[in-house]
C-alpha cells in the first residue's frame, strides 16, 4: 500500500486526504444531527417550563389581587353593615373596574345574598354551596378558592374567590362571606404570554379534578371540560411541577411545562403550557438539510481545488523559504521571506521566525533606546508627578509636571526635603508607613495634604511602591482635592438627609418615626431619673369639614399655622413636638408634671384661636383645637411609654366630648359609644 501511495505525486496523495476526511466528517453530521434534536427538545422543556412559570405569576397576580380586593372591601364596617341592595352601586362599579371579576355578592351568616354587582334572583341562598361553608367554618383561614362550578347569577362556568367577613363579637362567627367570581375568560388571556407561539397552547388546571380552568387560545371551547387520561392528568394528581410529552385536549403531541400556583390558590390550580412537537422541531430539521448540503459541497470543492492547492500552499511556499534561510545563514540580515499569501499556517509561522532571526540584531540596540526615551516622554508628560525616593526618603528624581502641581520646579523640589513640603500631622504617619514596606507588602496608597509654593494646601494622593533591590521607592502623585471637596460636600448632604428623614415635610414638626424614638428615649431616660413624663396630643376641630369647605391646600396652610403655634410654645430644648398623624399633634414634655402640661396645652390653644383662621362650619367662625394631656411617673405601677399615649388619646377624646376647643387632663376611663361617635363626627 505504501509502494503504491509513494507512486502518486503530492497532488493526487493530497486529493486521496481530502476524500477520505469526508467520511468522518458525514459520520460527525449525522451523530450533530441527533444530539441537535435532543437539544432542541431540551431548549424547548426549558422554554415550556419557564412559560408556565411566567403564566402562574401572571394568574397568581390575579388571583391575589381579587384577595386584596375582597379583604379591604370585607373590612369597610359598611360592607359589614350593608342591607338588601344598599351596596349593589358600589359593587357594579367595583366589579367595572376589576376585569378578572364577573360578579361581586355578599351573602349573610345564612348564606343569604344581600347585595350584588348583577341583578340577584329573588331569595338567592348559597348556603349549600361549598366554598360558603368553608370560608363560614371555624379556622378556614382567610381566603377560600372553590373548585369549578357554574354561577347561579351567570350561568356559565366560574371559580369563587371568598373571604369570610369579621365578626360582630369577638370569638364569634363570621358576619357573612364576600365573594367574587372569575371571569376565565380574562383569567385565558392573563395566563397566556406576549410571546407564546403562535401553536401554544396555556392552560390554568384544577389539579383536584383535572378541569379546565382557563384556556388560551379559544377559551370558550375548553373552559369547563375535563383532561382525558393520559401523562398530563398523571402529573396533574402527582402534585408535581417540571415538563412532560404527551397529547394536549385535541390529540396534538406537545411538550408541556407545569407551574403550580403557590400560596393564594391553596396549591391546588396549575399552569401549563404546551409547545408542538413538530413546530419545535421543524427548525432541527431544516438545520440537518442544510448542514448536509453543505457538507456535499464542501467535498466537492475540496476535490476540485486539491490538485491546485498543493502547488500553491506548499511547494512554491517552501521553495521561498529555503532560498531566505540560505540568504540568512550567509550573514544578509536584510533578507525576508517573500509574502507568503496563500499558504498553510505553518509555513506562515516559519516565514515570520525567520525574518525575526534577521531582525533581533538590529532591534538589540534601537531597543535599549527607545526604552529610555519611552520612561522619559511617559514621566514628563503625564500628569501624575513621578518621585523617586533614596532609602532615606531623599529625593533622587522629581518630574517636570512637579511645577504644574507644586508650584516648584524640579530642581527645587530635590533641594527640598520630604517633611518640608507635608503637613507635620501627616508627615510623620506617611514616613512610618513608608518605612514598613518590604518584599511581603511592597506597595501602598496614601493621601496626605501638600504646601505648594504659594502656601496653598492641597490634597495629594501618594502610590509608593518599594524596590525589592533596596534602592529605594517610586512615587506617583497625584491631586485629589476636588474629590475631597466632593466627599466633603457628600457627607454634608449626607447628614442633610438624615435629618429629613426625621422630619414632617407639611409643618416642618417631627414626624411619627422621630415621635416614637424620642418617646421610647425619654421614658427610659424618666425611668432613671425617677421624673414626670408627660404628654400632649392636640387635634383640630372639625377639620374634615374644613378641608371640604375650603379645600386641601387651604387644610395644609392651617395645619402649616398651627403647627407653627405649637412650636411656639415649646421653650425647652428637650420639649418635642411632631405630626402624629393626619391633622394630630403631638407634645413630648420631659420633666413635666400635669399641671405644667396643661398649662402648655391652654397656651396652644389660646395660641391657636388668636391665628384667627376662619372656620364657618366651627364654633366662633375659627379654628380651633382640642387637647388631651397625660402624664406619668416611670416605675410607678404598671404604666408604658404606650399606656401615656392611650391615656392621651382618652383625654382628648373627652375634650372631643365635651365640646371641643378645650384641654382635658389625667383621663384614665372608657369613653361610651355615643361620646366616641360624638368626637369622630365631622360636624
Amino acid at each position: 500500500m505504501r509502494t503504491r501511495l509513494g507512486r502518486l505525486g503530492l497532488r493526487s496523495q493530497f486529493a486521496l486526504l481530502a476524500l477520505g476526511s469526508m467520511v468522518p466528517l458525514f459520520a460527525l453530521l449525522a451523530a450533530g444531527a441527533a444530539l441537535q434534536r435532543e437539544d432542541t427538545l431540551a431548549f424547548a422543556r426549558l422554554r415550556a417550563e419557564s412559560l408556565a412559570r411566567q403564566g402562574a405569576e401572571r394568574t397568581l397576580d390575579a388571583i391575589r389581587s381579587t384577595r386584596s380586593l375582597l379583604t379591604t372591601l370585607s373590612e369597610f364596617p359598611a360592607t359589614r353593615k350593608a342591607g338588601p341592595g344598599s351596596c349593589n352601586g358600589t359593587f357594579r362599579r367595583i366589579a367595572k373596574e376589576q376585569p378578572q371579576v364577573r360578579l361581586l355578592v355578599l351573602a349573610d351568616a345564612a348564606g343569604r345574598a344581600r347585595c350584588g354587582s348583577m341583578p340577584l334572583p329573588a331569595g338567592l341562598i348559597y348556603a349549600d354551596r361549598g366554598w360558603f361553608r368553608r370560608a363560614m367554618a371555624p379556622g378556614a383561614g382567610d381566603f377560600v378558592l372553590s373548585r369549578l362550578l357554574v354561577g347561579r347569577v351567570t350561568h356559565v362556568p366560574v371559580i369563587v374567590a371568598a373571604v369570610p367577613l369579621p365578626p360582630a363579637h369577638p370569638g364569634g362567627r363570621p358576619a357573612g362571606v364576600l365573594a367574587a367570581s372569575l371571569d376565565l375568560s380574562w383569567l385565558s388571556r392573563r395566563a397566556s404570554l406576549a410571546r407564546l407561539p403562535h401553536d401554544a397552547v396555556a392552560l390554568v388546571l384544577d389539579s383536584r379534578n383535572g378541569a379546565v380552568i382557563a384556556h388560551y387560545p379559544h377559551p370558550g371551547a375548553w373552559i369547563g371540560r375535563r383532561l382525558p387520561e393520559g401523562r398530563l392528568a398523571a402529573a396533574l394528581r402527582s402534585r408535581r411541577d417540571g415538563t412532560l410529552d404527551g397529547r394536549g385536549l385535541a390529540g396534538t403531541e406537545r411538550i408541556f411545562g407545569l407551574a403550580r400556583l403557590p400560596g393564594g390558590s391553596g396549591g391546588t390550580l396549575v399552569v401549563a403550557v404546551g409547545l408542538a412537537r413538530s413546530a419545535v422541531l421543524s427548525s432541527a430539521l431544516r438545520q440537518e438539510a442544510l448542514a448536509l448540503t453543505v457538507a456535499l459541497l464542501t467535498g466537492l470543492v475540496t476535490l476540485l481545488l486539491a490538485w491546485l492547492i498543493v502547488e500553491f500552499s506548499i511547494l512554491r511556499p517552501i521553495r521561498a523559504l529555503a532560498d531566505t534561510a540560505i540568504r540568512i545563514g550567509g550573514g544578509d540580515h536584510s533578507a525576508r521571506p517573500p509574502p507568503l499569501a496563500v499558504t498553510a499556517p505553518e509555513f506562515r509561522t516559519l516565514g515570520i521566525r525567520l525574518a525575526d532571526m534577521a531582525e533581533r540584531l538590529e532591534r538589540a540596540g534601537v531597543a535599549l533606546r527607545e526604552s529610555e526615551a519611552h520612561f522619559r516622554l511617559l514621566a514628563e508628560n503625564t500628569t501624575d508627578v513621578i518621585v523617586r525616593l533614596g532609602p532615606d526618603l531623599v529625593r533622587l528624581y522629581v518630574s517636570p509636571v512637579c511645577e504644574e502641581l507644586f508650584g516648584y520646579t524640579p530642581a527645587e523640589m530635590l533641594a527640598r526635603g520630604f517633611r518640608d513640603d507635608v503637613l507635620a500631622e501627616d508627615a510623620e504617619m506617611a514616613a512610618a508607613m513608608v518605612h514598613g514596606l518590604d518584599p511581603s507588602h511592597p506597595q501602598i496608597s496614601l493621601q496626605e495634604r501638600f504646601r505648594r509654593k504659594d502656601g496653598r494646601v492641597i490634597w495629594v494622593e501618594s502610590n509608593i511602591r518599594w524596590l525589592d533591590d533596596g534602592r529605594g521607592y517610586v512615587v506617583s502623585l497625584r491631586d485629589i482635592s476636588a474629590r475631597k471637596t466632593i466627599e466633603s460636600e457628600l457627607e454634608a448632604a449626607n447628614r442633610r438627609l438624615e435629618l429629613l428623614a426625621w422630619q414632617d415635610s407639611l409643618t416642618g414638626l417631627g414626624n411619627r418615626r422621630s415621635f416614637d424614638r424620642r418617646l421610647d428615649h425619654e421614658y427610659r431616660r424618666a425611668q432613671r431619673s425617677g421624673q414626670p413624663l408627660a404628654l400632649i396630643l392636640i387635634d383640630v376641630d372639625r377639620f374634615k369639614l374644613f378641608n371640604d369647605m375650603y379645600g386641601h391646600p387651604t387644610g395644609d396652610d392651617c395645619l402649616r399655622a398651627v403647627a407653627a403655634a405649637v412650636d411656639s410654645v415649646l421653650r425647652r430644648p428637650a420639649d418635642h413636638g411632631a405630626r402624629y398623624g393626619g391633622e394630630e399633634i403631638v407634645m413630648l414634655l420631659p420633666e413635666t408634671d400635669e399641671a405644667g402640661a396643661n398649662l402648655l396645652a391652654e397656651r396652644v390653644c389660646a395660641a391657636v384661636r388668636a391665628l384667627g383662621i376662619e372656620h364657618a362650619g366651627n364654633e366662633g367662625g375659627v379654628v380651633t383645637v382640642s387637647a388631651g394631656v397625660a402624664a406619668i411617673l416611670p416605675g410607678e405601677g404598671g404604666d408604658s411609654a404606650s399606656g401615656l399615649v392611650r391615656a392621651a388619646d382618652r383625654a382628648l377624646y373627652a375634650a372631643k366630648s365635651a365640646g371641643r376647643n378645650c384641654v382635658r387632663a389625667g383621663y384614665s376611663g372608657d369613653l361610651s359609644a355615643g361620646e366616641v361617635a360624638s368626637t369622630l363626627s365631622p360636624i
